[in-house]
């Protein structure tokens, strides 16, 4: 029969080591198996009846270490009997070391399963997204082989002239306005999914329009769980035009007067969030030199620091290499304009390129960029400052509140790109042709900031308080 009890032996210090030791009736060891719990503290304190200690600050940490003691103990003598052997000494010492063993490789192996579990959440949403794009891809070709077959001029359904629309220009439209005519197509259908191309009058697009503002769901919930209503302006203005550019198309086929659709105006506000998100350049400076404890984490918080270098778009600044290199320039033909933009080169932009070789490929998505900025911001606690961003639905406006490094997506590098050259002085023309932007209104109106623009104005005239310095949080556009 086993039988274990607590061992206390007296140091010199008149203090008490606690172990707990095994015995067998058929004990034929000189010396009993006994381990050590690392527990010591004054005779009074343990209590052997009970096994714990007692009336000390850190009593719950030390029991926690008999409790793991003993447990592993039991462990070890029930693997002694499913492995049909007595549990002597040698047999159960050997039997403690493998449970020991497995116990450590199960802590490490939770550890490892935390650090990687919210990356692998990731991953998951991202093929979880990539396949739903797949089913809507295919559910699409199918709808357009039944157009094809013969349904559409009997009923001219709008629904199936969208459905030819995307098929017909599938290879010219990027992917954003391919999925932005998907949306109206999904839209039509919750909408008045019977809707005829030739009952469109200026009263039906009003009616879409109101839908769109105040009707339309979100895939977002709201905090009692149901549904957000309601899409914001930005959509709407964008989701009539699509809707529009489909009936233009196809209203001489199907034998409709446009004129009077094309004199309506739909009265959505454009709204423009002025509350851009950036950083300065010591912000930007710190987060070069923060420690970074895996390589991927290093890979995107470089590819940040790439970007806000060189103020090149996501899509752009993954695929630059060796051969887009030209005398210490970038030259580069931007996917979303078309259009071919020359920047020069700065130090970290041309180290960083360097350093990985001119390949930036393994950086997959934005949405990774944004996770691994915020987990290393969160672990230095660093732009933890709320930031206020503002959303326009239904022509009001909404705030939403967070930290900084929350909303330091792929995009906002370009954007601290803009506001650094801005800070330092760098001419606005010049930093339209690098960025790309067609008109210096976009850069003056959006990039630009109201607290910088005061101190640029303080160089030329005497202002009535001192120039103040560029702020620290930013306020630029998300």
């Amino acid at each position: 029969m086993s039988k274990l009890s607590y061992l206390l032996r007296t140091n010199k210090s008149g203090l008490v080591t606690i172990s707990i030791k095994h015995t067998h009736h058929q004990h034929i060891d000189k010396v009993p198996f006994v381990k050590a719990a690392n527990v010591v503290v004054f005779p009074n304190q343990f209590d052997k009846d009970k096994g714990k200690v007692l009336g000390r600050p850190d009593a719950t940490e030390l029991n926690k270490k008999i409790q793991v003691l003993e447990n592993n103990i039991n462990l070890a003598l029930e693997l002694c009997r499913s492995r049909g052997v007595e549990p002597f000494k040698a047999a159960l010492e050997e039997a403690y070391t493998s449970v020991v063993a497995f116990e450590q490789a199960r802590a490490e192996s939770s550890r490892l399963l935390k650090e990687t579990a919210p990356r692998l959440v990731l991953t998951l949403h991202q093929q979880l997204e990539e396949a739903q794009k797949l089913v809507a891809e295919l559910k699409q070709r199918i709808e357009i082989q039944e157009a094809f077959a013969g349904n559409i001029q009997p009923q001219k359904l709008f629904t199936a002239y969208v459905k030819l629309f995307i098929g017909k220009h599938k290879n010219t439209l990027r992917q954003r306005s391919q999925d932005n005519y998907t949306n109206v197509l999904n839209a039509v259908k919750e909408w008045n999914p019977r809707l005829r191309i030739d009952e469109i009058t200026v009263e039906t697009l009003e009616a879409f329009r109101d839908f769109l503002l105040t009707e339309k769901k979100q895939r977002v919930k709201d905090k009692e769980g149901e549904f957000v209503v309601g899409l914001r302006n930005g959509t709407v203005r964008e989701l009539i035009q699509k809707f529009k550019s489909v009936y233009y198309f196809y209203a001489e086929q199907a034998g409709v007067d446009d004129s009077k659709i094309r004199k309506w105006k739909h009265g959505v506000k454009r709204k423009q969030n002025r509350k851009v998100v950036f950083l300065n350049s010591d912000e930007l400076n710190l987060i070069k030199g923060l420690t970074c404890l895996t390589e991927r984490e290093k890979l995107h918080r470089d590819f940040y620091v790439f970007m806000a270098n060189t103020g090149l778009r996501f899509v752009d600044a993954r695929r630059v290499t060796e051969a887009h290199i030209n005398d210490d320039k970038i030259v580069i033909v931007q996917q979303k304009v078309s259009e071919e933009v020359t920047i020069p080169l700065t130090a970290d932009a041309l180290a960083l390129l360097q350093d990985y070789k001119f390949d930036f490929s393994e950086v997959k998505y934005t949405a990774q960029v944004s996770y691994y900025m915020k987990r290393i911001l969160e672990r230095h606690d660093l732009l933890g400052q709320p930031h206020v961003r503002t959303h326009f639905k239904q022509n009001q406006a909404k705030e939403e509140i967070k930290p900084k490094r929350d909303l330091l997506g792929a995009h906002t590098a370009r954007k601290t790109f803009i506001n650094i050259a801005l800070e330092k002085g760098t001419k606005i023309t010049s930093i339209k042709n690098i960025v790309g932007h067609a008109e210096l209104k976009m850069i003056l109106d959006v990039y630009g900031d109201g607290t910088m623009n005061e101190k640029e104005l303080g160089k030329a005239f005497i202002m009535p308080h001192k120039a103040i310095e560029a702020n620290l949080d930013m306020k630029a556009v998300a």
